[in-house]
């Protein structure tokens, strides 16, 4: 083999590796943004279900094992505890509230597991918990962290993390 013909050999497969990553690159892209549609989907179920108070659609998705945060800190394991936390709420401090989530931003740490940061707003609730500052405009508004992972082709919450946050008056 003379070097002309090794030098073009050696392109070639340089080429086509590029190309392979260059089509890797663009899989990961779609499949991200069939995942990103995916979750935000489940998060527009997870805003129904809570709307209509439905503990069991709320929690469809939460993990067996999965942790939660509520906004007052309380920490609680597993799916049985956070539907049944929210059966409570449901019949009580929100009856009758409804909830708006907006995606904030979505990430993957992998093509398995996704960082969900979400604004949540609560109207008509009945009344604000213990310790969260009652808000001027009768909007509560908390911070959602909702870290996800795909077990058997479907996206369950791990972590569900909730904070109660006071706007600054002073932001535009």
């Amino acid at each position: 083999m003379n070097i002309r013909s090794r030098y073009g050999c050696a392109a070639t497969l340089a080429l086509f590796s590029v190309g392979l990553m260059s089509m890797r690159a663009v899989a990961a892209e779609i499949t991200a943004g069939d995942d990103s549609k995916t979750i935000a989907e489940r998060v527009t179920r997870q805003e129904t279900a809570w709307n209509r108070g439905d503990a069991n659609g709320f929690a469809e998705q939460f993990d067996v094992d999965g942790s939660f945060t509520n906004i007052i800190g309380r920490v609680l394991f597993g799916h049985d505890g956070f539907e049944k936390q929210h059966a409570r709420i449901f019949e009580t401090i929100y009856k009758g509230s409804t909830l708006k989530l907006t995606i904030r931003r979505l990430q993957f740490a992998n093509p398995d597991v996704a960082v969900a940061d979400i604004d949540t707003e609560v109207t008509n609730y009945q009344k604000i918990p213990l310790g969260v500052p009652v808000p001027r405009d009768g909007v509560l508004r908390t911070r959602l962290l909702e870290v996800l992972v795909r077990k058997n082709g479907a996206w369950w919450i791990v972590a569900f993390h909730n904070v109660a946050f006071a706007p600054d008056p002073a932001a535009p």
